[in-house]
Formats: structure tokens, C-alpha cells, sequence
């Protein structure tokens, strides 16, 4: 009886489907676990290029040529670019602060000269 009741009170009101409210929010949350991994693989990729053993050890490194100083220039740059981004999806500005605290402190290094120097008449320690 119940039932018949509120049927005759509101016999139409629309049903929106559930997807709908759901799709953004599952599309922030994996979106930046997506970007993230992303990072994670390329500089997988990047330490072994320049023979590394392990991420950590190449994000720790002291930058010993001009490729690596180039590598720690577009590290600082992407993670610029996320915590722009971070405006439009704010778990953005997290993922974005790590590549770029790695990058800027290479950059750094080199700045303060406590990299291995580049010149040809530089003696090896």
C-alpha cells in the first residue's frame, strides 16, 4: 500500500544513471595514478640509459654531462607543467612536486659547482 502511494505522488521523476556522477570522480582519482605511473616507467627508462642501477640512485645522482643536465632541465619542466596543471585536478600539484624538488635540486648542484667538472684539463678526484 506504501508503495502504491508514493507511486501516485511522484509517478514521474527522472532517473539520471549513476555513471554519470561517477565517471568524473573515478576519472580524477586514476587520472593522475595514471600519470604517475607514467613518470615512474620514464625514469625507469632514463636511469638505465645513463647506467644506473635503480631510479633513486640516478634521481640522487649529481648530473656528468650535458645529456644528464638536459635530462634534469626537462625533469624540473614536467614537474612545472603538473603542478600547472594541478589548477584544473589538484592531486596534480602533489605528483607534480616530485619531479620537479628532484630536477631543481640537480640544477641546483650544478649551479653550486659540486657536479664533476665538464672541462677537458680538469683532473678526475
Amino acid at each position: 500500500m506504501l508503495v502504491n502511494t508514493l507511486a501516485q505522488v511522484a509517478p514521474s521523476m527522472p532517473r539520471f544513471p549513476t555513471t554519470i556522477f561517477f565517471a568524473p570522480a573515478i576519472f580524477l582519482l586514476f587520472f593522475p595514478l595514471v600519470i604517475l605511473f607514467f613518470i615512474r616507467l620514464r625514469l625507469r627508462k632514463r636511469a638505465a640509459q645513463f647506467g644506473y642501477p635503480g631510479v633513486m640512485s640516478y634521481l640522487r645522482a649529481i648530473p656528468r654531462d650535458d645529456a644528464e643536465k638536459q635530462a634534469a632541465v626537462d625533469l624540473v619542466m614536467k614537474g612545472i607543467v603538473l603542478c600547472v596543471l594541478g589548477i584544473v585536478f589538484p592531486l596534480l600539484v602533489l605528483i607534480g612536486t616530485f619531479p620537479m624538488y628532484y630536477g631543481v635540486r640537480k640544477l641546483l648542484l650544478i649551479g653550486f659547482g659540486i657536479g664533476p667538472s665538464l672541462s677537458p684539463n680538469a683532473k678526475q678526484a
